[in-house]
């Protein structure tokens, strides 16, 4: 009778996780203080180039809250198999990297809206009494087309998602968006007839004429940066949707639709180049989720380690380019 050894015993995942036990990556993507030393470091990059600039602080205090807010949506709903605070940290070390998103603005608005709309629909998973959260979530989208009127695209994107990702599409909930979208689109059309200004506030949010991208469009640190950040948005769509059977179903869906909207980002962004630091602040928040799913999860153990030290050395050139270190570069 053939003996069974005890590794076949292990499960797949356990397996997986003992592989990536004793690796610097691992230390780094499981570690408890890996986004407290992040939150150290961009504290000390923010405070650099004036540490008395309130506008600076009230920056990282908006930079904190969408940390902490990709930290909670990652916790509840699972969206990495091990325990871990990349997906938080991620985002902050890159939006560290980015002097010019530094400052306090409200391009911050729609960023905060689309984590909390991520909030409110992801909980409509399969819900069958999903209206409630239906209508907050769209209503918090409407309210971020007052500041990116671009994001209307958002719309039938969401609905669609409705139906195929959360499974929990019906007249109720239709009606609910339908209602989420228009009820602060009202409040903001009766309040700019009350300033006696309704067609100058109101002219933004139908003005969505799209310009066709050029060379020229774009300046050369807008290209390193966006190109930095498609480079790494590829290489974590290419392993997610090669490795995204080892995900439980109800985190895939909310993949797919985090995929989904990441698309229309990127149009966004190159189609509406004037609105480039509000979409790239955006494109930062959504593409967290994905590669801390590659960085966390990817297999390897020596050469994915590599590759992953790697990055963070990329990153850190980045910073140094953004700040202005680099004078060999044209900016």
């Amino acid at each position: 009778m053939p003996t069974t050894r005890h590794k076949d015993l292990i499960p797949a995942e356990d397996t997986f996780s003992q592989n990536l036990e004793h690796t610097l990556r691992h230390s780094i993507t499981t570690g408890a203080f890996t986004l407290p030393l992040t939150v150290v470091a961009a504290a000390l990059a923010w405070a650099a180039p004036q540490w008395d600039r309130a506008e600076l602080w009230m920056g990282f205090m908006a930079a904190l809250a969408l940390t902490y807010m990709l930290m909670e949506l990652n916790n509840r709903q699972q969206l990495l198999r091990i325990r871990s605070r990349m997906v938080s940290s991620t985002f902050l070390l890159t939006l560290t990297a980015c002097l010019w998103l530094h400052g306090i603005s409200t391009i911050f608005l729609p960023a905060i809206a689309l984590v909390a709309m991520y909030f409110l629909l992801f909980h409509a998973y399969q819900e069958p009494m999903a209206s409630g959260r239906v209508f907050y979530a769209f209503m918090v989208l409407a309210i971020a087309l007052l500041w990116l009127p671009q994001l209307v695209f958002l719309v039938p994107l969401l609905l669609f998602s409705l139906i195929v990702q959360l499974r929990s599409f019906s007249w109720r909930t239709f009606f609910a968006a339908l209602l989420g979208v228009l009820v602060p689109l009202a409040y903001f059309a009766a309040w700019a007839l009350w300033q006696g200004a309704f067609p100058d506030m109101l002219m933004p949010l139908f003005s969505l004429q799209p310009t066709l991208p050029t060379l020229q469009t774009f300046t050369l640190w807008q290209m390193v940066n966006a190109g930095w950040l498609l480079f790494l948005t590829l290489l974590a769509l290419i392993h997610y949707y090669r490795t995204n059977f080892n995900d439980k179903i109800r985190v895939r869906m909310f993949f797919y639709i985090i995929i989904e909207v990441e698309v229309m980002l990127w149009a966004g962004l190159v189609f509406y180049p004037q609105s480039f630091d509000a979409f790239f602040l955006l494109l930062l928040v959504n593409t967290a989720p994905l590669t801390a799913h590659y960085f966390t999860l990817a297999r390897g153990r020596w050469l994915m380690t590599a590759w992953f030290v790697f990055n963070i050395l990329l990153l850190v050139f980045l910073g140094l380019y953004n700040y202005g270190l680099i004078p060999q570069i044209p900016r």
